[in-house]
């Protein structure tokens, strides 16, 4: 079995692939009545790669239920190019949003696929993180 105490996060939670591609999750809270919206940051070290980050796949599992993303911000879709490239920044900031899924004090992992310029197979980075009570 899994150590709850090291798997689960408090805010922000963190989690890097081998390649470069890091994402942030800032924050997590309620909106409306009872949606949940996530704050985001990806951003790329690599300058050889850029990132394709693919926000509609995002799923979100908290105890035994799974969400699939509703709505996302745009600017989620951008290439996260590498620093110093004429793609764009290599880091973007960004809000996920999941309609009816905001329960306080759960834990809780939201599941992100990505590609790259140089591995075009879907790849995926999970987060654990424990919602604030």
């Amino acid at each position: 079995s899994i150590d709850d105490k090291n798997l689960y996060k408090k805010l922000p939670a963190i989690v890097e692939d081998g390649d470069g591609f890091k994402i942030t999750l800032r924050q997590a809270q309620r909106i409306n009545s009872d949606d949940l919206k996530l704050d985001v940051t990806v951003s790329n070290s690599n300058k050889d790669m850029s990132f394709y980050f693919k926000p509609g796949k995002t799923s979100l599992l908290i105890g035994t239920e799974n969400y699939n993303v509703d709505t996302y911000s745009p600017q989620l879709l951008s290439t996260i190019a590498p620093i110093g490239e004429s793609l764009g920044n290599s880091t973007y900031d960004g809000e996920l949003y999941f309609k009816d899924a905001f329960s306080a004090g759960s834990k809780a992992s939201v599941t992100l696929y990505y590609s790259s310029n140089n591995n075009p197979n879907e790849r995926s980075l999970t987060l654990f993180y424990e919602l604030n009570k």
